[in-house]
């Protein structure tokens, strides 16, 4: 039901509007790739390397318990390298949406 309020909204806007979101949204994303690759990596081998556990791996891999007890290790430097990499890409993203608009 949502999906088709979207896509009633979407089809009312004029057309010109429509082009230049399509063609931001392309632009955004694939600026934003790269930053989000980096940061995914860079996370993932701190939390792997690092001698203590990381906020939100270490919490998500607690609360599951047991089940994951082999890879909790991997899969916290994993969750990790994903919950700050996103953070970081979203700060990217807000600033250079920010400096786009001039200011």
């Amino acid at each position: 039901m949502h999906t088709r309020t979207f896509i009633k909204s979407y089809e009312t806007i004029e057309p010109s509007a429509k082009e230049h979101f399509e063609a931001f949204k392309g632009e955004w994303i694939m600026r934003g790739t790269p930053i989000l690759i980096i940061f995914f990596f860079m996370f993932t081998a701190a939390s792997l390397l690092a001698p203590f556990p990381m906020f939100p791996g270490n919490f998500i891999c607690y609360k599951l318990g047991s089940t994951v007890y082999q890879y909790a290790l991997y899969f916290s430097a994993v969750l990790n390298g994903l919950f700050y990499g996103a953070v970081v890409w979203a700060i990217f993203a807000g600033l250079s949406r920010k400096l786009e608009q001039g200011g």
